[in-house]
């Protein structure tokens, strides 16, 4: 997706979750509520604690402008989608951008005691910001994020711990999501914790997941440079996320749906990853001495024929093809019958 082909939501749809909550058929929507700090060109910097380094940015598509009631130090709520951006070291990232801005209710706003915490002695600190009709009770209404896509990549964090026992970096693992046809289109998602290990265990590429999290940045400090007195940092956006769910109809609406209507990429994707699953489990091939026998022979002894042995390492795949459990009894027993068939149902 190009930022041009993002558009603001209709009053319409930005009451029916089932019209913005989706891109390509994927669940994808953020939930954003706080307070207008500042706005540099098109980015808007959000507002929801008295930490500086916490702001986080919100991209307006081109050619759309901020209502003209709403400006610096003002309340806002806004309907989010995210979307692939590399970081300049070409790592995959990610930006935010507005679909929809309104005024937001006192359920919806960032909760009072977040911009009343202790600020880390090298970050800079709102002191004199203190938002009339912040909540006064925890709520999750101000940042939520909703996420579901095809898993395709992984990469792990493990945890250290000095030999004290106590923690120094807590594990953490990325997983990156793609939604749509192009390969470098991939949004990353973090779970942070002590099971990062084990998520990832349970995750392979090719699958697909829906998760549930939050908008955040990540402050890295830039060497050398400082803003009254405290380092300046480069706010790095990412979505944290809870622990990963299989997704349902609802998260993605190709699941359940007729085979035709499932993405091609999305078919291609996960017979590739399945190929090189195969073939990282595959033995080492050892060489033999010298031929022993012909394939004609081969297929004597092992009572097999080349061709039957093919239809069975298919066959072998079929439970893991991503439209397996869409498929009717009868229409599985005739992928396993009948490779024309197979190929007609499965696109293989």
């Amino acid at each position: 997706m190009t930022e041009k082909s993002i558009t603001l939501l209709s009053v319409a749809a930005r009451s029916v979750p089932a019209k913005h909550q989706y891109y390509r058929g994927f669940k994808n929507v953020v939930y954003l509520t706080g307070h207008i700090h500042s706005i540099e060109g098109a980015t808007i910097w959000i507002q929801l604690t008295n930490n500086l380094n916490l702001l986080v940015p919100v991209t307006v598509p081109p050619g759309i402008r901020l209502p003209r009631p709403f400006k610096v130090r003002e309340a806002v709520k806004m309907i989010c989608q995210v979307q692939s951006h590399k970081e300049e070291s070409g790592e995959p990232g990610l930006r935010v951008y507005a679909r929809s801005f309104e005024r937001p209710n006192v359920l919806e706003l960032p909760n009072k005691s977040a911009f009343e915490k202790v600020v880390p002695e090298r970050a800079p600190e709102d002191k004199d910001f203190r938002p009339y009709g912040s909540g006064y009770r925890a709520s999750n209404a101000c940042n939520q994020v909703k996420i579901a896509g095809m898993v395709v990549g992984i990469s792990v964090r493990k945890t250290e711990v000095d030999p004290g026992g106590e923690v120094v970096q807590s594990g953490a693992c990325t997983i990156l999501l793609r939604q749509d046809t192009e390969e470098e289109n991939v949004i990353p998602v973090k779970y942070y914790g002590k099971l990062a290990e084990t998520v990832a265990s349970y995750i392979k590429p090719g699958d697909m997941i829906y998760a549930e999290g939050k908008y955040r940045v990540k402050p890295v400090e830039i060497e050398g440079e400082l803003v009254d007195g405290k380092p300046k940092v480069r706010r790095v956006p990412f979505i944290q996320i809870m622990e990963p769910s299989l997704p349902t109809a609802i998260d993605i609406v190709y699941i359940g749906g007729p085979v035709d209507k499932y993405p091609s990429w999305m078919i291609e994707m996960h017979q590739r990853f399945k190929r090189g699953a195969k073939r990282a489990g595959r033995p080492a091939k050892q060489t033999p001495a010298a031929p022993t026998s012909t394939a004609s022979e081969a297929s004597t002894t092992t009572g097999v024929t080349p061709a039957t042995r093919e239809v069975d390492v298919a066959t072998l795949d079929l439970e893991s093809h991503p439209l397996w459990a869409t498929l009717s009894a009868e229409h599985q027993q005739m992928c396993r019958d009948n490779p024309e068939d197979r190929k007609m149902i499965l696109g293989e």
